[in-house]
This record gives structure tokens, sequence and C-alpha cells, in this order.
């Protein structure tokens, strides 16, 4: 989906700074929405099913966190939800794990955001097919007998974005990485790029973006994205379903 055909949901206890979002985005965007806290933020998404959600996240009467968790417990909405924030305790780990796709700081520039809200649009399909610019610093390589098998071993978990995978992998968050997962059986793999997210050393986990996959693999991954059993957009652990 382009911005140009999605309807965008602003959430921000700042008025100043939700009118300047709102003057944004109505620019690109087919309709804009916008509501002071996340209970109004639940009110307009019901009514007005929005396609992507940017919200702030420390807010008075409901906080972003607190309303992403009701959407998702709700099942209703299918939005995207990227947090703009100047500052917050939740860490990266937790974030992806509860289903939001990008985290800014503030204060942000007005490009910035709008490249994140637009790849946040776009299907697995659309979003990994470019290879990024970004050079690959080391690859994470890995050989499975299945995927079920992994999943069931606690080797691996899929969001919508990214993956979990126990690892002692040796990178820093925010590095570009080469992707070579292989799935023996039924010859299934994810080659590509990605980002590191977050690592916890201790526990073995490593949280990836997938930023590429090779067009032999894209439309695989794709379905597998698509499907998120673990309803996040990078599982907190491998072992199983964790959310917050």
């Amino acid at each position: 989906m382009q911005l140009s055909d999605a309807t965008i949901l602003l959430v921000d206890d700042e008025p100043y700074l939700l009118e300047i979002f709102r003057m944004w985005f109505e620019r690109h965007a087919r309709r804009v929405v916008t509501a002071e806290n996340g209970k109004l933020a639940l009110e307009q998404a019901a009514e007005h099913r929005p396609d992507l959600i940017v919200s702030d996240v420390r807010m008075p009467v409901m906080d972003g966190i607190e309303m992403v968790r009701r959407l998702k417990a709700a099942g209703t909405s299918s939005a995207g939800i990227v947090f703009v924030s100047g500052y917050t305790d939740l860490s990266q780990r937790d974030c992806f794990d509860l289903g939001v796709e990008a985290m800014l700081p503030k204060p942000l520039r007005r490009a910035s955001l709008m490249a994140t809200v637009q790849r946040c649009l776009l299907d697995g399909e659309e979003r990994w097919r470019e290879r990024p610019a970004e050079e690959c610093q080391g690859t994470l390589s890995a050989r499975f007998e299945s995927l079920p098998a992994a999943q069931r071993e606690g080797l691996i978990a899929f969001g919508s974005g990214g993956f979990c995978i126990r690892s002692g992998f040796a990178a820093a968050p925010g590095q570009a990485i080469g992707l070579d997962i292989a799935f023996d059986d039924g010859g299934q793999a994810l080659k590509g790029q990605g980002i590191v997210r977050w690592l916890q050393p201790g526990e073995q986990q490593v949280g990836v973006e997938i930023s590429y996959v090779d067009d032999e693999n894209r439309g695989w991954v794709a379905a597998l994205a698509a499907r998120n059993e673990s309803r996040s957009f990078i599982p907190r652990s491998s072992l199983g379903v964790q959310s917050l």
C-alpha cells in the first residue's frame, strides 16, 4: 500500500506537535485522523479503521503501550504501529514484541518519519524486494531440519517483520547483516539481509528485522510473516509466544 491510499491515525498529547504531524501527513495520505491520548485513539481506530498509527508513548489518560495492548487484544485492527517519543523506558526488545514496527526518537525530521511510515505500509513482498545499500557486517548462518521442528525446540520464532533466533552471533544493535538460514525439509530458506535490533547474550537470543529477501525465497518468507502466529513484529523470545 502507498501512503497516498492510506488512512493514518496520529496520537499525541502535545497539541502543537499533533498539528504539525497532521499538516505533514495531509500532504501525502488519503485521510488523517488525530487523537490526544490512547483512549480517544481506540475510539478513532474503531470508527476509521486506520492502516497505520503513529503514536507518542507517554500520554495521560492512556499511554501508547496500553493502547497497543488493547488493540491487539481486541483483534479488530490490523494497523501497523510506529512509536514516536522523546522518552520511554520500553526496551527495543519489548517494543517489537508488542507489535510496534518502528520506534523513532523526538525530535525527528519529516523525511525520516515519512520514509518509515511508507516502508511500514508495504507488505513483505514489496518491503523486502529492494536490496539495502548498507554493507553487511557479517552473516548470520543457521541450518535446521525443518521450520516446525526449529519452532518446537525454541530455536527460532517469526513475527510480521523479523525473527528471534537462539544464537551466539556477535553483533551490535543497528548492525546490517547477511542472512543465510536454511530448513532442509522442503528446501526452504531465508537468504538476504537484516538489521540486528536487540541482543540478549545471556539468553543466547538475537532479534533481527528482515530488510531484504532474495527472489527465490521472498514469497515463502512473506507468507510466513503474514500469518504472524506470535502477533509481534519481532518476537521477544524463540521459546514460543511470550508477549508482554
